[in-house]
C-alpha cells in the first residue's frame, strides 16, 4: 500500500485481479443479512451509505420505487 495524499484517495493499493476476484466472492458468500441498510449499526458509517444510497437512487431513471425523477 503506498500513501497518495495528493490524489483523490489517500492511500492505494496494487493487488492481483485474481485475489480481488477471490477476496470479493468470498465476501458475497459469507453475506448473512436480508437488508444491508440495516446491517449497518455504527451511525456515521450509516450516514455515509444512506447518503451514497440516495444519491444512487435519484439518478435511475424512476427511481427505486418508481417515482419519476428528472435528471438534472
Amino acid at each position: 500500500m503506498m500513501e497518495t495524499p495528493d490524489n483523490d484517495y489517500r492511500y492505494r493499493a496494487i493487488v492481483k485481479r485474481i485475489e480481488v476476484c477471490d477476496a470479493m466472492s468470498d465476501a458475497i458468500y459469507n453475506i448473512s443479512y436480508p437488508n444491508f441498510k440495516d446491517s449497518v449499526y455504527e451511525r456515521d458509517l450509516h450516514n455515509a451509505y444512506m447518503h451514497v444510497w440516495n444519491d444512487m437512487e435519484q439518478i435511475q431513471p424512476d427511481g427505486a420505487y418508481g417515482r419519476k425523477r428528472s435528471l438534472q
